[in-house]
């Protein structure tokens, strides 16, 4: 008897006015959760200030040259790519999380084996990429950068680390950059790895320090560059040369260079050359990790 009324009837009048409030409603909740999203996710994240970002874009430059990429200065506009901090440097969200970029990273493999695959292969579509593939046979270098997790840059670098234990300013480690260059097996340094730390502290006013270590023997002139222009200043007992500015970088900032346990060294900040001395005095080695175990067909040498 209701149900009958109630076809009968028809849709009461009220209706299409709830509907509309309703879809008011969500509309009103749909804005405001548009609106939350940006701030909700920088949450945390802190961007480095102009000066960090081109200071570190300069030895970006200067780590190409080292691997033996490039035979010239490298434009600012060039390598600043290289050290690019993503949307959220060493946070939770970084752009990298949840892939081990790392593990791509040293997996760099073309000239060791150009037979792996010959040109008519079909491409890989696995992501990250396993192998540097399908080189030319006349290939005698092949090279990888990314930003890796500080956290993992300790415990997995196939290369020794040194490292400032006690930083000024509440200076920790931000984020960092990884390139690892592979040669040939007859080549002086067959295998090559260079890494550019960031430390920053917790607000932007906060002087910063940059870190780079190489493990090659490549690039020497843009090395002696800095030497001829700086002074000669005593570094954990050994010669090093204290030196302002960097290539193709104008701000302010001034840098220690030297070379320990076979390893060449740069630390660049904004602290004066006395300070970075002190820095210098704290680090202390981390061994090398061993080499992970090579995908199959073995490309490594």
């Amino acid at each position: 008897m209701n149900a009958a009324a109630g076809e009968a009837a028809g849709p009461s009048p009220a209706a299409p006015a709830l509907r509309r409030r309703c879809w008011a409603a969500l509309l009103a909740l749909l804005v405001a959760l548009c609106t939350a999203w940006p701030a909700h996710a920088q949450e945390g994240c802190r961007l480095p200030n102009d000066d960090q970002l081109a200071a570190g874009a300069a030895l970006e430059g200067i780590l190409l040259i080292l691997h033996g990429l490039r035979n010239e200065v490298v434009p600012l506009e060039d390598s600043i790519s290289f050290g690019d901090p993503g949307p959220c440097p060493g946070g939770s969200r970084d752009a990298f999380r949840g892939i081990d970029i790392m593990g791509w990273a040293l997996e760099t493999s073309g000239p060791t084996a150009p037979q792996y695959c010959a040109p008519n292969d079909p491409p890989s579509y696995e992501v990250p990429p396993r192998f540097t593939r399908c080189v030319e046979p006349s290939t005698t270098i092949a090279s990888r950068n990314a930003r890796v997790a500080y956290g993992e840059l300790l415990p997995r670098a196939p290369f020794p680390l040194l490292l400032p234990e006690e930083l000024p300013d509440g200076l920790v480690p931000h984020w960092t950059t990884l390139r690892v260059t592979a040669r040939r097996a007859d080549a002086p340094v067959p295998r090559q790895y260079g890494v550019i730390v960031r430390y920053r502290g917790l607000d932007a006013d906060t002087p910063w320090l940059l870190l780079l270590i190489d493990t090659g023997e490549e690039g020497e002139w843009v090395l002696d560059q800095l030497r001829q222009h700086g002074q000669r200043v005593p570094v954990r007992g050994t010669e090093g040369v204290a030196f302002e500015g960097l290539p193709e970088y104008d701000g302010p900032g001034s840098g220690l260079l030297w070379a320990e346990n076979g390893v060449r060294l740069v630390l660049f900040g904004s602290y004066p050359r006395t300070r970075l001395q002190e820095i210098a005095d704290t680090m202390e080695s981390h061994e090398a990790a061993p080499l992970p175990e090579p995908p199959a067909p073995y490309p490594w040498r």
